[in-house]
């Protein structure tokens, strides 16, 4: 059985809770609002797991929705990924660089949640054991993210430009003149086939 965290602490008689560790399949939000007074009475550091494919499919909440949602119940929103690093979400734009980053990396991190700021040297070090957990620097990954960006425009604009060219030779008299040629073949090609 199911109950919200609020039920489970009041249940235990519990007069600390320093600690909150999710990883529920996407319903996080559900249990963070089944808390709420646990949080307001405890301020407690929460890590919840932030797995976008759970996120969408089983709570039908888009990613940037449900950072926002996190964002509002927590003064301080740090998403973690061991082999990435520790990302202060502070804003709109953190937000949407934390969800292009998960969908790059193609895996969930955490969310570090919490009622105060993190310690500068904190921050620092857990950053670090992040980045050197698996080797990755998050500034060549930008930068190779950035060349790709690049890449995805001009393949945009060389599809623009190819779909302007087909557009033409369907309006062009030679291809409505070649029309019943090219039904004669496709009937010929689709018979030879069976």
């Amino acid at each position: 059985p199911a109950e919200p965290i609020d039920a489970i602490v009041d249940r235990l008689g519990l007069d600390r809770v320093d600690l909150v560790k999710l990883d529920i399949e996407g319903h996080e939000l559900p249990a963070l609002r089944g808390a709420g007074k646990t949080l307001a009475r405890f301020e407690p550091t929460v890590v919840a797991e932030m797995n976008f494919f759970t996120i969408t499919t089983f709570a039908n909440t888009l990613p940037a929705d449900f950072i926002a949602e996190v964002r509002a119940l927590f003064p301080f929103v740090y998403d973690y990924s061991p082999g990435v690093g520790l990302f202060a979400i502070d804003d709109d734009h953190a937000i949407y660089k934390s969800v292009q980053r998960q969908f790059v990396n193609g895996r969930p991190s955490d969310l570090i949640c919490r009622f105060e700021r993190l310690a500068p040297a904190i921050e620092e070090e857990v950053s670090r054991r992040a980045v050197g957990a698996a080797g990755f620097d998050p500034n060549v990954a930008e930068a190779q993210l950035s060349g790709l960006r690049e890449q995805v425009v001009t393949m945009q604009n060389e599809l623009h430009a190819r779909e302007g060219e087909a557009a033409a030779l369907r309006a062009s008299t030679s291809w409505r003149i070649t029309a019943p040629m090219r039904w004669a073949s496709d009937v010929m090609h689709r018979r030879r086939s069976r």
